[in-house]
């Protein structure tokens, strides 16, 4: 979703383009990642943390955009809320020590974004929803002012055609309607990819889905929901509610969320839920660009699939598959469901948790 946006409508015919598009590069894309040589090449994982910026009485602090600028840093970027601020972490050969590796470099990074932000009377923290969150920082107001937020909101209103609706009965109830997906931002990840080889992918894949539940619920720390005490693990049900475009009532048939724990087993490879992703959900963001992945592929290079990655980047389950066209090429995985917080080792050690779990179940799980 980092894509550069320049306009804040579009018209049918480029609807209609770009989803001519993206059928199109399905097909090329089952031969791409099933052609021999595919993937073929050392493995990696990185990471992505979300954070709340937080001020000195623990109120959230839109700021942002001053950290950024202070940070002058590109691993930093801008989320969707001005109190958060994501940090992009390199990606670690798996071979060695990666966990080691990749928490050296947060710990290297989280120094210095104390020390600036502390400067500016700023501190972060890393959690899945801030306590002290309250409900007029879920609004507008603090979205942060980039067009492609904004035409995220306008697009998901629009599908939506009323005001979404947060309906969570934990130890205390919340119920509140929001008019923007602002909401959203209240919700921070640790986010986790992980380079799979093609053939492993399905067992490897399926072993996540089975095993994330028991890592989210010991990883739980999103307890408190606008003082509320709510479940323990509120981040995956929020983030939910806070994009949901459907309507109860409104078809006759159960539509699918576009955030969600899945729509079932992977039988083959990663192609099922690419094309799961283009035949479940209407287009939200129907940029195009100059490639067309044919003529790429038929010349000997690797597609870049830009279209078909924007459109998987608008639907947001808790394992979501990313094509890359570096090297030979390679489908990782995004394991999307672990919390920020509440330390960087915490962070570490439910991502090997998750990994090693999804790696070590993968031969088994067709006995499950």
């Amino acid at each position: 979703m980092g894509v550069k946006i320049l306009k804040k409508s579009f018209s049918e015919e480029e609807y209609k383009r770009f989803s001519d598009i993206i059928d199109e590069q399905l097909n090329v894309l089952k031969d791409v990642i099933r052609s021999p040589g595919f993937g073929d090449e050392n493995l990696k994982m990185g990471a992505e943390l979300e954070m709340y910026l937080i001020d000195e009485v623990y109120d959230a602090c839109p700021r942002s955009a001053e950290l950024l600028k202070a940070l002058d840093d590109p691993q930093y970027q801008a989320e969707l809320n001005q109190y958060n601020l994501e940090l992009n972490l390199s990606a670690h050969d798996i071979k060695g020590k990666p966990f080691s590796n990749l928490l050296r470099e947060m710990q290297d990074k989280m120094i210095r974004l104390d020390k600036v932000a502390g400067d500016m009377g700023i501190s972060v923290i890393p959690i899945g929803i801030l306590p002290t969150l309250r409900q007029e920082h879920l609004s507008k107001e603090f979205m942060t002012k980039e067009l492609r937020y904004e035409i995220m909101d306008i697009q998901l209103s629009s599908i939506r055609g009323q005001a979404f609706e947060i309906n969570i009965s934990g130890e205390e109830t919340i119920n509140l309607t929001c008019n923007d997906v602002s909401v959203e931002g209240a919700n921070t990840s640790f986010q986790v990819h992980m380079m799979v080889k093609h053939d492993r992918f399905a067992d490897i894949f399926n072993a996540a889905q089975l095993t994330m539940p028991l890592v989210t619920a010991i990883a739980a720390n999103s307890g408190i929901l606008l003082g509320h005490r709510t479940w323990d693990e509120t981040r995956v049900a929020l983030f939910k509610q806070s994009l949901d475009t459907r309507i109860k009532g409104a078809v006759p048939w159960q539509q699918p969320a576009r955030v969600s724990f899945g729509q079932g087993w992977v039988k083959k490879d990663s192609w099922e839920l690419f094309a799961e992703a283009v035949a479940l959900f209407k287009p939200l963001l129907p940029i195009t660009y100059d490639e067309i992945a044919a003529d790429m592929w038929q010349s000997g290079a690797l597609p870049k699939f830009n279209e078909l990655a924007l459109h998987l980047g608008t639907s947001w389950p808790w394992h979501r598959p990313v094509y890359s066209n570096h090297n030979n090429g390679h489908v990782r995985i995004e394991f999307r469901a672990i919390p920020a917080g509440p330390t960087s080792i915490d962070m570490i050690a439910n991502a090997a948790f998750a990994m090693g779990l999804a790696v070590g179940l993968a031969d088994q799980v067709e006995d499950f």
